[in-house]
């Protein structure tokens, strides 16, 4: 009796060492799936990315625009105070002058884009 207990118990043994292979190659499986949803994923998403890199290259360059627009709509105060007041020794009113009217036009046309992009920028 004693030979079959030895012979039950090595059967056992091999049958319990099977399962565990088992559940070490589920294991095995498991970290193989999850190893290639990684390698999708990235694949899938590195154009991401490119793009996102290229979207903060873009925000950097329409921060300097902005900063030069608002640097050029400060840029000509004195100088429209003097065709002003030029316009008035003549007696004519500031709203006559072309080049008066043109530039108004043009500040209004450089603040609208200036506001405008800045509001579109991240804070």
């Amino acid at each position: 009796m004693s030979n079959l207990k030895n012979i039950g118990n090595k059967l056992f043994k091999e049958t319990t060492e099977l399962k565990s292979q088992e559940v070490e190659l589920g294991a095995a499986d498991d970290l193989a799936k999850l190893t290639k949803e990684f390698t999708t994923f990235v694949n899938k998403n590195k154009s991401v990315l490119k793009e996102v890199q290229k979207a903060l290259n873009l925000i950097e360059e329409a921060k300097k625009i902005n900063d030069k627009g608002y640097d050029l709509s400060n840029k000509p105060g004195s100088t429209v105070r003097d065709v002003i007041k030029q316009a008035q020794d003549l007696g004519l009113k500031p709203q006559d002058v072309p080049a008066l009217k043109k530039y108004s036009s043009a500040s209004s046309e450089l603040s609208s884009f200036n506001s405008g992009l800045l509001r579109l920028l991240p804070r």
